[in-house]
């Protein structure tokens, strides 16, 4: 796969999550689905990193002293691009999604979950509501900081 080949499959998409039967991270973007074979969602969200300049743990940290958060840690992948990705759930959790920020159209809140609508028209319903406002208002405010006009 070339290299702008795999350029244009991060741009467009809307979540990726770990699948631990094939040792994969699974990329979605509308109903398509793509893998890469890593051994955890957190390397390959380094090598991500990596690609645009600097390491996962920097960038995480950066966030952190920004942002004063501890907990549910987004991840920022090109902040030109606003390219952040962040967790559903704990990390640690086998089913832990992270959401492109960059691809989100709307979000609707209901009480015990919300609906997150992506530009290319798929949704995403996603549990603890509370945690995915604090979570994306967080990155507003970061790359509001940090954009420049």
């Amino acid at each position: 796969m070339s290299f702008s080949h795999w350029t244009r499959i991060i741009d467009n998409m809307n979540y990726l999550y770990y699948e631990h039967k094939s040792s994969q991270v699974c990329m979605v973007k509308e109903d398509e689905r793509m893998y890469h074979t890593c051994l955890s969602t957190h390397n390959y969200l380094n090598e991500m990193c990596l690609m645009n300049g600097s390491s996962l743990k920097g960038r995480q940290e950066a966030f952190i002293y920004q942002m004063k958060t501890k907990k549910f840690i987004p991840v920022v992948v090109n902040i030109s691009k606003h390219e952040v990705y962040f967790p559903t759930k704990s990390k640690k959790a086998h089913d832990c999604i992270w959401i492109n920020y960059a691809n989100i159209q709307n979000v609707m809140y209901y009480h015990s979950y919300c609906r997150i609508s992506f530009k290319d028209g798929t949704f995403l319903d996603c549990d603890h509501p509370k945690r995915i406002r604090n979570s994306m208002h967080l990155i507003f405010r970061f790359l509001n900081k940090n954009t420049p006009f």
